[in-house]
């Protein structure tokens, strides 16, 4: 007999420390109001799914099966929502964050937010390589999450973001990136391997993310510290051509913008994460430019 069941996860954005956080830098992120929706049906010898994501589904049933001995052959799995896909927000995280709930949900099995974290960060490692964990931990707390990884260890806790719920920010598609999330981080250890000097660019991020922190806790956000923290992220060589010229044009408008997530070289660089202290203004300046963009939310979402 079949049987459907869902769940959903948001996706998340990185407010300050991507790439860095790799480094065993503090870094800030927080989950957003936009969602992967994921449905699982039994008893299906089909594959409702795009083909490039199969294998990253394969690899959950099969971490999910190791973990908890349940046979998880034959699921379809249809995949919906509002989280743009390949972009930098966590899609990835979320995918199987809403695939573990689901598969927990169907076989009665409960999964601390701990046991959960790590089951994603095992899927992460499949499609990343290296991550740092931090997309895995926001996407689970849903909220604003302070975030630091140890070696293997990795220690995290939400924090107060009231001052950062009640503003409109945005994410504004500078293109999908060619390259992956795997690429940019080995991009970025070879670049560090070559140029030693930009070490201190990744010491930086982490003083500035941790900053942006204690901003954050006491109520209050400097955002010209997300463009400090974009021009980190120049300097690292992971931002394109394409998206350094949009963060130029937002910051003429008198707005502040960065990269969030592993960036891109070649073309676009995935979101960027856009605020402006006059909302509407922002607003009427991205109609105009006819940029795809998301007002969204920080924090908060689950």
């Amino acid at each position: 007999m079949k049987k459907s069941i869902s769940a959903t996860s948001p996706g998340k954005v990185i407010i300050s420390g991507e790439h860095s956080a790799v480094y065993d830098q503090p870094a800030l992120a927080s989950a957003i109001n936009l969602f992967v929706r994921i449905e699982l049906q039994s008893d299906s010898e089909s594959w409702e799914i795009e083909s490039q994501y199969i294998s990253f589904f394969q690899n959950i049933l099969e971490i999910f099966y190791k973990k908890f001995e349940k046979e998880t052959k034959n699921f379809t799995v249809k995949i919906s929502g509002s989280l743009p896909i390949g972009s930098g927000l966590g899609s990835s995280a979320a995918f199987a964050h809403a695939t573990f709930k689901a598969l927990a949900q169907f076989f009665n099995v409960k999964i601390a937010q701990t046991g959960m974290i790590s089951l994603i960060q095992e899927s992460e490692r499949y499609a990343h390589g290296h991550p740092s964990g931090l997309d895995a931990t926001a996407v689970v707390l849903g909220g604003v999450v302070e975030f630091q990884r140890h070696g293997d260890e990795l220690t995290y806790k939400m924090i107060s973001s009231t001052n950062l719920h009640e503003k409109t920010f945005f994410l504004i598609d500078s293109g999908r990136p060619t390259e992956t999330t795997k690429d940019m981080i080995s991009f970025v250890k070879a670049t560090l391997k070559e140029r030693p000097k930009l070490q201190k660019t990744i010491e930086d991020m982490g003083r500035l993310t941790t900053l942006l922190t204690l901003q954050i806790k006491d109520g209050w956000l400097d955002p010209f510290l997300l463009t400090k923290n974009q021009r980190f992220l120049e300097d690292l060589g992971v931002v394109s051509e394409k998206a350094a010229m949009m963060v130029r044009e937002i910051e003429a408008a008198g707005g502040f913008a960065k990269v969030s997530g592993a960036g891109g070289r070649s073309r676009g660089s995935g979101m960027l994460l856009a605020y402006h202290e006059d909302s509407a203004k922002l607003r009427e300046f991205l109609q105009g430019k006819k940029w795809l963009n998301y007002p969204v939310t920080l924090g908060n979402v689950v």
